[in-house]
């Protein structure tokens, strides 16, 4: 995509004005969601619903996390970024709000407002940062996945704490409202003015001429991997402190700073990432197989030595982020252009998410039917084998050859 010079090169103070608002958004995309597990005991008490109906407001965003992201796309390109991010930050709010009105009803039409929110923002960094900051693509994604793990963190350590004092209602809503208001502030100040994604001409960018995703079979091994990463990731997340503390005799505050470390420890793998490759040089095949391999440690980890769930949080923690960005890795190396690698990135991330969208949800059926919290740790390993399967035999196609100068991205 070509880009004018100013949008590509913005002055030293927008620049750092924009990464600013940019982290200030990155950082309310996940803190609202992720603040509902901690406290879910205490929502299916006070709303009056069963385990799997709860379990909606942490599945409902993930789903349209998939769904909506056409239409994401389309706000984005007619309204560009300023506004798009406005949209995404005022919804986290209202939504946010809404979820905390007392009823079950008003829970699921907040969590739809918010889940729709942000994934116009899941979009709308990205795109900042390629279009506004191409010479610092990777130290800016590191920092936007950074601080939505540090998000993520602060809400699923504090939560129940600050819930058995203030209340539920109150603190989830604030997680939203807090960290939604104070990305408004910043994305007002210093966000980038320019109204639309385009090309220096106005034009819409050429399209390159490959065949359609559903017919390439790498995108669908990575889009199965990716699926098997998320349903993991968003079913650990919703589950893991409530089994901590019905399983471990942990009260919920415990368990949920216990359960952070799973996010803390997110932060890091994506990080370690490079430093792997750079150090030991595997292939990609046995990248995937590695890093899933440490993924898996914590599901089976809690089926056969429970006792020890510091050190399978830790490994599984640091595996999710580093598992993240090994499909994303895979991405890049099996397209030829930018325009195919987004398109790839999108098929991926649309059915993996669809997809994930039903993991919290089977697995609270799973739990009311099925005594005690294995079944939900045996099933989660079984998927993980599939993903490392499904991850190692993509990583073994062969990559296709580059046929533009322009590096994919």
């Amino acid at each position: 995509m070509t880009v004018t010079p100013s949008a590509a090169t913005p002055g030293r103070s927008a620049a750092i004005g924009g990464v600013l608002a940019m982290l200030a958004l990155a950082l309310a995309l996940r803190a609202p969601i992720v603040a509902v597990p901690p406290v879910v005991t205490d929502l299916r008490d006070d709303l009056g619903v069963s385990a799997s109906a709860v379990a909606l407001l942490t599945s409902i965003p993930v789903l349209l996390f998939g769904l909506v992201t056409p239409v994401s796309s389309t706000l984005l390109r007619v309204l560009g970024l300023r506004t798009s991010g406005l949209l995404c930050l005022g919804g986290v709010v209202v939504g946010s709000v809404l979820r905390s009105g007392g009823s079950f009803a008003l829970a699921i039409v907040g969590t739809l407002l918010i889940g729709a929110a942000i994934s116009i923002g899941n979009l709308v960094v990205p795109v900042l940062i390629g279009r506004h900051y191409p010479m610092r693509t990777s130290s800016l994604m590191g920092a936007y996945t950074s601080t939505m793990n540090v998000g993520a963190t602060a809400a699923t350590a504090t939560t129940a704490a600050l819930a058995a004092t203030h209340g539920w209602q109150l603190v989830t809503g604030a997680w939203g409202v807090l960290l939604g208001g104070i990305g408004l502030a910043l994305w007002l100040a210093f966000a980038p003015r320019e109204p639309r994604i385009a090309t220096a001409t106005g034009a819409p960018p050429p399209t390159s001429a490959v065949a359609p995703m559903w017919r390439n079979g790498t995108a669908w091994l990575l889009a199965a991997t990716f699926a098997c990463q998320s349903i993991s990731f968003y079913t650990i997340t919703t589950w893991l402190p409530t089994a901590m503390h019905e399983s471990l005799g942990m009260d919920q505050a415990a368990a949920g700073w216990g359960a952070s470390g799973f996010h803390i420890a997110g932060i890091l793998g994506p990080l370690l990432v490079p430093l792997f490759l750079a150090l030991v040089k595997p292939s990609d095949a046995v990248l995937v197989a590695v890093v899933g391999a440490f993924w898996a440690a914590l599901p089976v980890g809690m089926l056969i030595a429970p006792q020890l769930w510091g050190v399978w949080v830790l490994a599984g923690g640091l595996a999710q982020g580093g598992y993240f960005a090994v499909v994303f890795l895979l991405v890049v190396r099996h397209t030829r252009t930018s325009d195919e690698n987004r398109r790839m990135a999108a098929h991926v991330q649309t059915v993996g998410y669809c997809c994930a969208a039903t993991g919290p949800v089977v697995m609270g059926w799973v739990h009311e039917n099925v005594p005690g919290w294995s079944s939900m740790f045996a099933i989660v390993s079984g998927i993980m084998a599939v993903m490392i399967l499904t991850g190692v035999a993509a990583a073994r196609r062969p990559r296709p050859t580059l046929t533009v100068t322009e590096e994919p991205r």
